[in-house]
């Protein structure tokens, strides 16, 4: 009876704040009369959902998460421009803020984690140095905020409170296989339309390949195959883990999800998808197929076999298409402007959101390929934003993670089989990102905060089992 008064008190209570505020600012908005009538619906029905997200905080989770494709499905107010992922992540991250204020309120125990944030500061430390010491100090120091600092607080910090705030192991263990399961439908929507996509390709004029989809003209998801490639990469991974925590009906949609997503990762012909997924792929198998590598060697051979005619088609526009000639070029000639940048200041860099900068003073590059391009890969960003002060702090902070990992794998052997699938998809979009532009966004960043929350699940299971 208490309990369910508590949960009264808490729905009401976060109800009513946001009322107050959502009545204020319609007063405020209907006073000064200056909002367009478009931005006040969604002022208001945004707030509406960080009530809800309030009430529910999982459900914050979830709808980052199922939107995490979507980074060009974007508003701009005043200059700034937003994405729905974004706008998603902040209005979870005050519904978690207002929780916690209810919760002091009521006098409950407060308990918040800030995963690996030490190494994290000491790298945005270096990223605030080298930008007050930048040729352009105003915009650097707002890069480092609007990407460096949004990234910890909304794709880490924020997705491994949702999936711990009160709840015991049990119900994290809940909210984690459900954001596994959101996830996987996310990437499943996404690679059905990159295959729909395949209808209106010109299969004797240009490079078909799975894509994003357009929409009345639009792109949501992007325009680039590559953009596809960081959704399906770790949702096949997920298809792994969610297996092993899966009833009988659920490990057969995961088989049927795995091979689908692999298909459609393989569909979109990218060369650091092919190798990111190879790479983990093998992985994953020496750690469970190594005593029994005979059983699996004429299945890999048959699949092999399978897939040879995608591999052949691979082969043959790579090295004769334009597009991915040029794509192959453009990375060389950016990687010798960071180098460049990076000697010319090796301590600090140049600045953050910089790199941009050095690709427009490019005659080479901009006769060559036209337009400037930002970093393509984590790599380039941070040698020449960060220099070598940069580049150490952001190993230190990788390094610290990946122990966080190795010791989740080390101690809980009993969980391996599905930690390994969440924690192996975390490794195999940072290894992808080395060679794409989402270094400091979700797509990157959630996955590495999942498999955070599931190795650190594992070790709150084993003291909960001990103590009860």
């Amino acid at each position: 009876m208490t309990e369910n008064n508590n949960s009264s008190i808490r729905i009401f209570s976060a109800l009513g704040l946001w009322t107050v505020i959502l009545a204020a600012l319609v007063v405020l908005a209907l006073a000064l009369f200056w909002l367009p009538p478009g931005l006040a619906v969604a002022l208001l029905g945004g707030l509406a959902l960080a009530g809800f997200f309030t009430v529910r905080l999982e459900y914050g989770l979830f709808a980052l998460i199922f939107f995490l494709p979507a980074i060009h499905l974007t508003f701009s107010v005043h200059g700034l421009t937003i994405n729905i992922v974004e706008i998603i992540g902040l209005l979870a991250l005050s519904a978690l803020a207002a929780r916690i204020f209810f919760d002091f309120w009521q006098n409950r125990s407060i308990r918040l984690s800030w995963p690996v944030f030490w190494p994290f500061f000491l790298f945005f430390a270096v990223a605030l140095v080298s930008a007050l010491i930048s040729g352009q100090p105003g915009a650097s120091v707002w890069y480092a905020f609007r990407w460096i600092l949004f990234f910890y607080l909304v794709y880490i910090f924020l997705p491994y409170n949702l999936i711990f705030y009160q709840r015991d192991p049990d119900a994290s263990r809940s909210v984690l296989k459900k954001a596994l399961a959101v996830f996987l439908a996310s990437a499943a929507l996404a690679a059905a339309g990159g295959f729909f996509s395949l209808i209106g390709q010109d299969f004797f004029q240009e490079f078909v390949r799975v894509k994003p989809l357009a929409i009345f003209g639009a792109y949501p998801l992007g325009d680039n195959h590559n953009l596809l490639v960081e959704i399906f990469l770790p949702a096949i991974f997920y298809c792994l883990a969610l297996e092993n925590l899966s009833g009988k009906t659920g490990r057969k949609i995961c088989r049927l999800l795995l091979v689908f997503l692999s298909v459609a990762l393989l569909g979109t012909f990218s060369r650091g998808g092919w190798l990111a997924l190879g790479l983990v792929s093998f992985v994953y198998l020496a750690i469970f197929y190594r005593p029994n590598w005979k059983k699996i060697i004429f299945p890999a051979l048959g699949a092999a076999a399978v897939f040879s005619p995608l591999l052949a088609y691979m082969y043959f526009q790579q090295t004769t298409s334009r597009v991915a000639v040029s794509s192959l070029d453009s990375r060389v000639v950016m990687t010798m402007i960071a180098w460049d940048g990076f000697k010319e200041k090796k301590l600090f860099g140049q600045g953050p959101g910089q790199y941009i900068n050095l690709v427009d003073k490019s005659i080479r590059f901009k006769a060559k390929f036209g337009e400037p391009l930002d970093a393509h890969g984590l790599g380039q960003k941070i040698i020449s934003e960060n220099g070598l002060l940069g580049v150490l702090t952001f190993a230190f902070f990788a390094l610290l993670i990946a122990r966080r990992f190795w010791a989740a794998v080390r101690k809980h052997q009993s969980d391996w089989p599905w930690l390994a699938g969440v924690i192996l998809a975390a490794a195999g979009i940072f290894f992808y990102e080395f060679f794409n532009t989402s270094y400091y966004k979700g797509k990157l960043w959630v996955p590495i905060a999942i498999a955070l929350a599931a190795a650190a699940w594992a070790e709150k299971q084993e003291k909960y089992e001990a103590k009860n």
